[in-house]
């Protein structure tokens, strides 16, 4: 397993534009993120992405590490 933990929140949380543009962190390449999240896809089994302030992200990695 491969847990990552992203420093972005989900999705579903994203912040509308005028706080987005406030908070813009840079530019990126989206082939390379593409490519980067590829390759952490083919390397495990199971991958998954967290929020670090996410009670259920915690939960998912504990029951997943715990069943080995």
């Amino acid at each position: 397993m491969v847990h990552t933990d992203s420093p972005h929140p989900p999705a579903r949380t994203r912040l509308p534009p005028p706080q987005a543009a406030l908070t813009n962190f840079g530019s990126y390449d989206l082939e390379e993120v593409r490519a980067e999240i590829a390759s952490t896809v083919a390397s495990a089994p199971v991958v998954v992405y967290t929020y670090g302030l996410s009670p259920f992200s915690s939960e998912v990695v504990a029951i997943l590490e715990s069943t080995g």
